[in-house]
């Protein structure tokens, strides 16, 4: 606990060494969660501190240069639909685009881009630059400074700041300042551009914005005063990194890890867990043999994540494919010895659905081989991802299976692969608006909260933003329901299941997948994003208009029959041999029969009709947007019935007593985890595990009992 008093006077230092003395909230790390936080924020009008050890490496992708793929790709698209980054950020630097299961239905269809890993963080850089009220403030969060108050939990106060360490960083290992100048010519450090007076002593609490992302790198400890704080550390949180059977202290190759933050968070008492992720070599271009390999070309047209934005998509590069074999898993199996993950180093539990090589050798020894990609890491640059490879071996051994796969037979290795180990926090002790119950003001978003990829955290890091204002601003919550989006989906699982490894979303984690299509977010999202100042009120207009125009389509196919003739036309390959598998083929009796009510069979699609003449009056991606309405529409009015009759019990509010003293006739198992958990609604409760239907039952009827008790006070009152 820290008094006001010493909070101010570590405020008139900061102020004396330039830095602004409050804001009205602080973002911890510059990840893709941290700065879809702050985006969040400065949209709403905030004053707003990004802290992060390298200003430079906004958004840096640690891992695989992309975005997108099944689940994650929705999650992207959902992002863009509400305002968020994401989408343009991969629009603008993408350089290999493909649309994966194209040949399944539209429900698990999900856009996936290479990223060139430098455009991406160059992007990012400059939409920060173009914020009014951000500060970009190179430094390491040492501490949450809080106070406490009889019967109230502790309440953030601000962040007490130091300079980076960078001599933690193992000698000769570079990290990406190193001597690169901040934009604007100055050295890296200096101010970017001339900052505002912070305010005095009498001025309004509301914190004094800056005139655009000013860029500072601290020199000495200092204290930034805020009423909230959002914790997007990543895997920087007491980050161990381990190649072979060394470790060392870090949060990635060549940066710091935050131990100072993590020993504060649990002398806040917070309850925090070990996770472990990593990541694989990254191999010189120039020393693989491209023959043989199998390319994989981009999709044409490119399929694009923004709805907003308007500059074409290309692919600009091939990625390629190549396998493991038999020699490349005898070689991992004769250094399982020198492995931290089977050697007892690392404590904390992987990725189930991305194990590192050696990992999927040992599970899978039935598996003669494993698929590889190699993926560009760049258009400019030399070094190329091996996507399927992650690793933890040393070196020595990495370079020698690696030669064991077709193509790599020479390739040379420009950085090992490593794991890294880290802290999270137990999910349990946020609730839905990614707030940490037991300190006010206080919220999380990304791999601290436990989940893997970039665009969980994306979405993660948006929504704390917008809660974070919306707790600044005294107003409601933004409330993202399981039926409105995948990322509803995402923080329910979050806050009733403590995720036992790193948290991946799946379309199969979404029981209405069908109305939760990449194709149809801006649909959903849209006029949300616009109602919390995310989206201009032209780019809600665009994507009205996208929908007025797919609606006047369908009224047209509505209206429009077949005839004899366009019968005669019907083409044979995608009509009448595709219905002979899927259905029956058109006939004699369907003349007459309208488009819309043609379209609903599964051999029939809007390039068939194309082809029988029809010339549609949309985009091929609004038509294929349309052509999923109405081929599943008995689906999605069932799927619409049965949310509407679900939302009696998901909104159906516990009373705090309950959660305080539940009923004595709940399981024990129910009774703990609800002290633990704290679930708002009926429909959070029973998802929790260990939460039966007799439990949810006996709060039902202790709901209405509540309900009834405060009535009848009411009425006597």
């Amino acid at each position: 606990m820290r008094s006001s008093r010493g909070s101010a006077l570590a405020s008139e230092r900061a102020n004396r060494s330039g830095l602004p003395r409050r804001v009205d909230a602080v973002v911890v790390g510059g990840g893709h969660a941290g700065i879809e936080a702050a985006w969040g924020l400065c949209r709403r009008g905030h004053a707003v501190a990004l802290v992060t050890f390298d200003a430079a490496a906004l958004a840096r992708m640690s891992c695989n240069p992309s975005i997108g793929g099944p689940a994650k790709g929705q999650l992207a698209r959902e992002i863009d639909a509400l305002g968020g980054l994401m989408g343009r950020l991969i629009d603008r630097a993408g350089i290999h685009f493909r649309m994966l299961n194209r040949g399944k239905g539209p429900a698990v269809r999900a856009p996936r881009a290479q990223a060139d890993r430098a455009a991406y963080a160059a992007e990012a850089r400059a939409a920060m630059d173009r914020l009014s009220g951000l500060w970009l403030l190179e430094a390491e969060a040492l501490e949450i400074v809080t106070e406490t108050a009889p019967g109230r939990p502790p309440r953030v106060l601000g962040v007490r700041l130091g300079p980076v360490d960078w001599s933690r960083v193992l000698p000769g290992a570079a990290h990406s300042m190193g001597a690169t100048r901040s934009p604007g010519g100055g050295e890296a450090g200096d101010p970017v551009r001339s900052e505002p007076r912070a305010a005095g002593d009498d001025a309004p609490r509301r914190a004094m914005p800056s005139p655009g992302a000013a860029t500072r790198r601290l020199r000495e400890p200092a204290e930034l005063e805020a009423r909230a704080v959002i914790l997007t550390t990543g895997t920087f949180l007491g980050g161990k990194l381990f190649t072979g059977m060394e470790d060392r202290s870090g949060g990635r190759r060549g940066e710091p890890a935050a131990e100072s933050l993590a020993a504060c968070l649990l002398r806040m008492g917070l309850r925090m867990g070990r996770l472990k992720t990593g990541t694989p070599p990254r191999l010189r271009r120039d020393s693989i043999d491209w023959n043989g390999l199998v390319p994989q070309p981009g999709d044409e047209p490119p399929p694009r994540f923004s709805f907003y934005e308007t500059s074409p998509v290309r692919n600009r590069a091939l990625c390629h494919a190549t396998r493991t074999n038999e020699r490349t898993h005898g070689v991992i199996r004769g250094a399982l010895d020198r492995s931290p993950l089977f050697g007892g180093l690392i404590r904390g539990v992987g990725p189930r659905y991305c194990p590192s090589i050696e990992d999927k050798v040992v599970r899978f020894p039935e598996r003669e081989s494993h698929q590889v990609f190699l993926e560009p890491e760049g258009l400019d640059s030399d070094e190329v991802y091996p996507n399927g490879v992650s690793t933890s071996l040393p070196e020595d051994v990495q370079v020698r299976f690696l030669h064991t796969l077709r193509g790599l037979e020479e390739a040379v290795v420009v950085h090992p692969g490593y794991a890294v180990e880290y802290d999270f926090l137990h999910t349990s002790q946020l609730d839905e608006a990614l707030r940490v119950r037991p300190v006010e003001g206080l919220f999380a978003a990304g791999q601290i909260n436990g989940t893997s990829g970039y665009e969980e955290a994306a979405a993660q890091g948006l929504i704390a933003g917008l809660q974070a204002s919306a707790q600044l601003e005294g107003i409601a919550p933004l409330c993202l329901r399981r039926s409105d989006a995948y990322i509803g989906v995402l923080i329910d699982d979050l806050v009733t299941k403590v995720p036992e490894e790193p948290y991946r979303m799946f379309t199969s984690q979404s029981e209405y997948r069908l109305l939760l299509r990449q194709d149809n977010a801006d649909r959903r999202l849209s006029a949300l994003g616009l109602s919390w100042g995310l989206l201009s009120p032209e780019e809600h207009r665009r994507a009205a208009e996208r929908w007025a125009s797919t609606e006047t389509e369908r009224g047209r196919l509505r209206a429009t029959r077949l005839t004899r003739a366009a019968l005669r036309r019907w083409p044979p390959a995608s009509g009448q041999a595709r219905a002979e598998q899927r259905g029956a083929p058109l006939a004699e009796g369907d003349v007459g029969r309208s488009y819309e009510e043609l379209l609903r069979r599964p051999a029939v699609t809007m390039d068939t009709l194309a082809k029988a003449g029809y010339r549609s009056q949309v985009s091929a991606s609004e038509a294929a947007t349309l052509e999923a309405d109405i081929k599943y529409a008995g689906y999605i009015e069932r799927l619409a019935k049965e949310i509407e009759e679900r939302r009696a019990l998901e909104e159906a509010v516990i009373p705090i007593e309950l959660l305080d003293e539940p009923p004595p006739s709940l399981s024990r198992e129910a009774m703990d985890r609800l002290r633990q958990h704290r679930p708002r609604t009926l429909g959070q409760a029973a998802r929790l595990p260990g939460v039966g239907p007799c439990d949810v039952s006996i709060l039902t009827i202790g709901i209405r009992r509540a309900a009834a008790l405060a009535l009848s006070g009411r009425t006597t009152g």
